[in-house]
């Protein structure tokens, strides 16, 4: 191979893209639009209610108030602010309630919760909660603490104990995570910044695969359609055109994914969390270039194949699927990245970049490990290419007709013409 027409045909791909509208926002707009939505739920759950929600309580105890009012006093002003609008009626328990009455009441939406407290609440511990809309798990849990509350002090008076004994005994542990690194030094973590950890870094090798991987394709199938492929392959050989272009675009991917973690150290910055990811991230580099060279290879020699965009997209579609495969081990690597499911996992090449880089953000592997995988992936890209320069010598010079599966493998085994 001639590296001399590698470089200019990698350089004429990375200027060329690089300098486009639409590279400039979606290297800034990925990254702000994922912190908007991570970020905006929490705003929105966190904003509190104009008026006070009206909640009828149907009391069917013997002795009529003695949960319902500290019950009304505790809930109408939690949290220090008037939320709900608490409305007790009492019910004898020797006659039949008739639920429907009431929940009419719900359906013209004059109340929208309705808590019925039945007479042995206090050996059952059960209550019912009617609604049109059930799915506040947030403050259901405040409403079922409130009531835990005032039933366990309540017990504790009937059985003669002290409050304050009682919440000495049945206070919880306060378990602190130190993580401990293999240079000695030791941080706090949390699953949450583990998950973050791992989700971040699966997530750029996605991102980068997408997006790089996409804009090879459609970069073939333009100069494809144009023919501006045939004036190309005249210079250079395939397998030449094929690096330059996986060269060029793959420095468009390196910058997006420095910018992207450039985002991201910000983001723990202002959050005042230390994440440990940000002291392996060479490795994590290292990754994410060889999983984009890996699928970006696939897409290519089956990106050649194509005649129109809507096949392009339908075949880069499918690879991409395997891209987003780690996302559903990402809970068993977290659970334990040293395990067997773990360790499998990063030596099948195609998951082989997201799985290890998600073991380096939360386990350092052995260097043998390291040194493996990578060698894994550095044979399985060559493999790749050798079986794209075949198909895509052959694909870019075809037009009009489609390249069947028979005929793609005949051209991949015979190194014949379809």
């Amino acid at each position: 191979m001639n590296w001399k027409s590698i470089s200019t045909v990698a350089w004429w791909e990375f200027i060329q893209k690089v300098k486009t509208k639409a590279f400039i926002l979606s290297m800034i707009l990925s990254p702000v639009i994922m912190g908007v939505f991570s970020v905006l739920p929490i705003l929105l759950t966190s904003v509190s209610v104009e008026e006070p929600k009206k909640i009828l309580i149907l009391d069917k105890q013997q002795s009529i108030g003695r949960l319902a009012k500290p019950m009304v006093d505790s809930i109408t002003y939690s949290g220090g602010e008037k939320k709900f609008d608490v409305t007790v009626k009492a019910i004898d328990p020797k006659q039949q309630l008739n639920i429907a009455t009431y929940q009419q009441a719900l359906l013209r939406e004059e109340y929208v919760g309705m808590i019925v407290i039945p007479s042995d609440v206090y050996s059952s511990k059960k209550m019912d909660y009617h609604s049109q809309h059930v799915g506040n798990a947030r403050e259901l849990e405040e409403i079922t603490e409130i009531f835990d509350a005032i039933i366990q002090d309540s017990l504790l008076t009937f059985y003669g104990m002290k409050k304050t004994a009682f919440k000495d005994i049945n206070k919880g542990i306060d378990l602190s995570t130190i993580k401990v690194q293999k240079d000695g030094s030791s941080e706090s973590g949390s699953f949450l910044v583990e998950f973050a950890s791992v989700y971040g870094t699966i997530f750029i090798i996605l991102l980068m695969v997408s997006f790089s991987g996409q804009q090879l394709v459609r970069s073939l199938l333009d100069e494809k359609t144009n023919r501006i492929i045939e004036i190309l392959l005249s210079s250079v050989t395939p397998m030449e055109l094929m690096t330059g272009k996986l060269l060029g675009l793959g420095g468009l991917g390196l910058i997006q994914a420095s910018f992207w973690l450039i985002f991201a150290w910000l983001g723990a910055t202002f959050s005042q969390v230390e994440v440990s990811v940000f002291a392996s991230v060479h490795l994590i580099f290292l990754y994410a270039m060889l999983g984009y060279f890996l699928f970006a290879s696939i897409m290519i020699g089956l990106g050649s194949l194509a005649t129109t965009e809507q096949e392009a997209q339908t075949m880069t579609g499918y690879i991409m699927m395997l891209a987003t495969v780690p996302f559903i081990l990402m809970f068993v690597i977290i659970e334990n990245p040293g395990g067997t499911i773990s360790k499998v996992c990063s030596y099948i090449p195609f998951l082989t970049p997201a799985v290890m880089s998600a073991r380096i953000a939360l386990l350092m592997p052995h260097w043998s490990e390291i040194v493996l995988s990578v060698l894994v992936l550095i044979a399985s890209i060559f493999g790749c290419l050798w079986i794209s320069a075949k198909l895509f010598t052959v694909g870019m010079l075809t037009y009009g007709k489609r390249i069947s599966f028979s005929q793609a493998r005949t051209i991949i085994i015979n190194k014949s013409e379809a």
